[in-house]
């Protein structure tokens, strides 16, 4: 039980020691994640901002359609006016018709101006639109990055401890066969002077030193080669990182 509490404290110490820059990294994912989430609830509440002030602009809108119909009775009016007017004096006449003329001119004028002014705000709509539609790709592309670092997160932490709690334990069989080895090595020179052809075919069913060493040296060559396809999986994590974050930063570029 005592081995077990060792081993297990020191797989907590090797754990947190083991590769500083890989837990470095992990929290750089992490601390990225975190941006990209108050990013998205930023844009969110831009997103309704901007909707609010599109419906104002519709509204304004509509109320310059009515005005314009508005205009369109009262030149109609006007026309109207202009033949009823026909039986008048010649000087009350020219009055009326340069009165009417130059209210029509005015009305006209207006409506030129409100026909613009709508013009202008069916472009800036479009334009909105259009700005809604690229945001809302960019949400969409934010929230397939997030899924994909929590992955990546999840798939480095998983086999970082699998590996790590394989080394540890790995690491305490071999500590326990290199003690052993010893232990026998002593009895043997011990013993060596005082054994009996009895105690001396007890010892020869023993593994001898040399099939201990031989036996240390495989698992020794075993570790090495865990080790070194650790570090090729943890190369191959860190180029996938740098790879989104390149991405990341071409987008917001864009």
């Amino acid at each position: 039980m005592e081995i077990k509490n060792l081993s297990r404290g020191k797989g907590k110490e090797t754990l947190k020691a083991a590769n500083p820059n890989l837990i470095k990294k992990i929290h750089n994912l992490r601390n990225t994640v975190s941006s990209l989430e108050t990013n998205f609830q930023t844009a969110n509440h831009w997103d309704k901002l901007r909707l609010s002030r599109f419906k104002a602009i519709e509204l304004s809108k509509e109320r310059l359609e009515e005005d314009l119909k508005e205009s369109e009775k009262r030149n109609s009016n006007m026309l109207n006016l202009f033949r009823y007017n026909a039986d008048l004096p010649q000087g009350l006449k020219t009055q009326v018709e340069k009165t009417w003329n130059q209210k029509y001119d005015a009305l006209l004028k207006l409506n030129d101006h409100l026909k613009r002014q709508i013009r202008e705000k069916d472009s800036l709509l479009q334009n909105k639109d259009n700005q809604i539609i690229v945001l809302q790709q960019k949400l969409l592309d934010i929230g397939e990055k997030l899924s994909e670092r929590e992955e990546l997160i999840k798939t480095i932490s998983n086999k970082y401890m699998i590996l790590n709690k394989r080394k540890t334990v790995q690491e305490t069989l071999f500590k326990e066969s290199i003690e052993t080895l010893l232990r026998d090595a002593l009895l043997e020179e011990n013993h060596h002077n005082n054994s009996t052809p009895a105690t001396t075919s007890r010892m020869s069913l023993k593994p001898s030193k040399e099939a201990l060493l031989a036996y240390e040296i495989k698992r020794s060559n075993r570790l090495s080669r865990e080790n070194y396809l650790l570090r090729n999986i943890l190369q191959k994590i860190k180029v996938n990182c740098h790879c989104h974050e390149n991405s990341d930063s071409s987008a917001e570029n864009l």
